[in-house]
């Protein structure tokens, strides 16, 4: 099987006489002995030994080193510093402190472990955390810069739907999404509308900047509502804990969306009106809420929810009725489906007259709809008329 072993110590089996001693007894393969069979197995267990051998690494020191893996440009959102100030708009950039603490929260594995604790074992919970940050990470890598603008955008409208919930929505609450919801599941959002019961409905709330991602989102969408089903979370974390279980739960996931040009103009209304918060009242502060809170945008926002929850419920209803009776089980979860469907159109639709009531009053006021006020074609709403 070869003899040239010059420059090697002969008692020493080393990786060089191992390769070598391989190659020679695959090229002779149709005529193996058993001694050859058993030299090549004597061979490895030798190599095993002095080979050095990597010790295993812990998940704990898995993850503490996705966590120190070093991040780009983090502070501009992935954006390199020159195109971030040259392309992102200062009413965006104006945000950039709140946007970053608004992306971060809750989002820690103490954060998670403490919110899940008695939901999820803390093996499952850390191991989430863990394929999150590899997401993170690999979105990090492998995204165009335009592809981090986009992304900042989203986060902004992400915030601002958030800030403006009691403006647009009244008595509706909203909040982030985990990242593991958001990568995971397609949730940004969670939005909790009050019900005419005097309870609640969650719905899980996807946001984009432009149509062709909201017709892939909602196509998405209605593929789970032709098998029967709503959506699936993970990190369900509501803030009425009384009121609803926490962890993995089922409920309706809609999208809503603007272009960037709106989510810019809602930013600067929005930081004129933060600019005012301080005083107790006066017309600057009530004129820059009313712009805010009488904005064609949250319309549009009501109209896109309503259109996605109404054809959630003729679909449910038509599995429904397809469903035979003997199916008690699969029957009554589409009944529940229904109810939470019709719970949530309820208490959105009495919401929605109030606000065109609130903005037609305001008009009337004012005597015009200042350009402020107008948006133009929403990018769900358009995306809705393709796909439904």
């Amino acid at each position: 099987m070869g003899d040239k072993n010059e420059g090697h110590t002969p008692l020493v089996f080393d990786a060089w006489w191992y390769t070598r001693c391989m190659s020679e007894i695959k090229r002779a393969s149709d005529r193996h002995t058993p001694q050859e069979h058993l030299l090549a197995k004597d061979v490895d267990a030798e190599l095993n030994q002095i080979r050095p051998r990597r010790p295993r690494t812990t998940p704990e020191e898995a993850l503490a080193a996705l966590e120190k893996r070093p991040r780009k440009n983090p502070e501009t959102f992935g954006i390199s510093p020159e195109r971030y100030r040259k392309e992102i708009p200062a009413s965006i950039r104006a945000l950039a402190d709140a946007l970053h603490v608004f992306a971060g929260e809750g989002q820690s594995r103490e954060a998670i472990t403490e919110a899940f604790d008695g939901v999820y074992p803390s093996e499952k919970i850390d191991a989430d955390y863990s394929e999150m940050l590899r997401i993170e990470r690999a979105i990090e890598r492998d995204s165009s810069e335009h592809d981090h603008v986009n992304a900042l955008y989203a986060l902004a409208l992400e915030f601002l739907m958030k800030e403006l919930s009691n403006a647009w929505f009244d008595d509706c609450e909203i909040w982030k999404a985990t990242k593991y919801d958001d990568y995971k599941r397609g949730t940004d959002l969670f939005m909790s509308v009050p019900t005419l019961d005097g309870g609640t409905t969650p719905l899980a709330i996807d946001v984009t900047y432009s149509r062709e991602k909201a017709e892939q989102k909602i196509e998405a969408c209605i593929e789970e509502l032709s098998r029967a089903h709503l959506h699936d979370v993970e990190y369900f974390n509501p803030s009425d804990l009384v009121d609803r279980p926490r962890g993995r739960t089922n409920m309706l996931r809609v999208i809503v969306g603007a272009p960037v040009k709106v989510i810019e103009k809602i930013a600067s209304a929005y930081l004129r009106f933060r600019k005012h918060s301080n005083k107790k009242s006066g017309p600057s502060k009530q004129e820059e809420l009313e712009k805010l809170q009488w904005h064609e945008l949250g319309g549009q926002v009501y109209v896109s929810i309503l259109r996605q929850l109404r054809y959630a419920l003729i679909q449910m209803r038509g599995h429904s009725v397809a469903t035979p009776a003997e199916f008690t089980t699969r029957k009554s979860a589409i009944e529940a489906r229904i109810q939470q469907l019709k719970t949530a159109i309820d208490g959105l639709e009495e919401r929605y007259e109030a606000w065109k009531r609130g903005r037609e009053e305001y008009i009337k006021k004012d005597g015009s709809v200042e350009p402020m006020l107008a948006a133009p074609e929403n990018v769900v709403l358009s995306a809705l008329d393709a796909t439904l």
